[in-house]
C-alpha cells in the first residue's frame, strides 16, 4: 500500500498518485487507486468527470480501479484488498486526515512529493515529524521517500537539517526536472506525462520510485 501525502496543496500528491497508478497498470496485476480528497482530482484525471457518490468504485481498465473515499474510511471496509496487487492513496492536505489514514491502514510506503511551489518544501516541517511520532506511538515503520518533483535536492536537504524529528527509514529520491507547465497540461488533459513527445523517459522515473 502506497500513500501519497503532503501538508501543502500544490505539492504534487495527485500528480504522483495518478502516474504511479498509470505505470503499475501497465504491469501484471490489479491496481486500486483511492482518491481521498474532496477535490476528486485523481478521479477527474482518469474519467474526465468528478465522482458524485462517496465510495463510488469504477473500473478504468482491467488493471485499474478507482474509488472516491472523501471521508477516508478504512480500506478494509470499502474494498476487498486481497483482490489487488497494489493500492495507492491520493491524500487530502490536512495533517489530521493523513494521521487517520495511516492509523487505519498502515501503508507500507509513504511518498511525499515536493514541487517547486514555494510552500511545498515547507510542508516537510509538518509532515515528517508527524510520521516520526506515529512510528513511536503506533509502531508504524513505513518506507518514506521524499520525491522532488522539480524542487532541488540541495534545498530539500537544507530544509531537512532544520527538522528536529525525522522518520527512521527515509530517503530522498532522484529529482524530476521542473516540468510544472507540462504537468499541469497533463493533468488538465487526463494524459500521463510520458505520453507527450520528448517526455517518454519520465515513465522510467516514476517506475524508479517503486524500486
Amino acid at each position: 500500500m502506497i500513500l501519497c501525502t503532503q501538508h501543502k496543496g500544490g505539492a504534487g500528491k495527485t500528480t504522483l498518485a495518478v502516474h504511479l497508478a498509470g505505470f503499475l497498470a501497465t504491469q501484471l496485476g490489479r491496481i486500486l487507486l483511492i482518491d481521498c480528497d474532496t477535490q476528486r482530482n485523481a478521479w477527474l484525471f482518469y474519467f474526465r468527470s468528478k465522482a458524485q457518490t462517496p465510495l463510488q468504485l469504477k473500473e478504468h481498465s482491467n488493471q485499474l480501479s478507482i474509488i472516491w473515499n472523501p471521508d477516508r474510511e478504512p480500506i478494509r471496509r470499502i474494498a476487498d484488498t486481497q483482490t489487488y496487487d497494489h493500492i495507492i492513496l491520493d491524500m487530502s492536505t490536512p495533517l489530521p486526515d493523513t494521521v487517520k489514514v495511516i492509523v487505519d491502514n498502515y501503508p507500507d510506503v509513504v511518498l511525499i512529493p515536493v514541487s517547486q511551489h514555494p510552500w511545498a518544501i515547507e510542508g516537510l516541517s509538518d509532515t515528517l515529524p508527524v510520521i516520526s511520532k506515529l512510528e513511536e506511538f503506533a509502531g508504524f515503520t513505513p518506507e518514506v521517500a521524499i520525491v522532488p518533483l522539480g524542487s532541488y535536492k540541495q534545498k530539500i536537504n537544507e530544509k531537512m537539517q532544520s527538522i528536529s524529528r525525522l522518520p527512521s527509514n527515509y530517503n530522498l529520491a532522484n529529482r524530476m526536472k521542473n516540468l510544472n507547465k507540462e504537468v499541469d497540461r497533463a493533468l488538465d488533459e487526463g494524459k500521463l506525462i510520458w505520453t507527450y513527445p520528448g517526455l517518454e523517459n519520465l515513465q522510467e522515473y516514476f517506475s524508479s520510485l517503486l524500486s
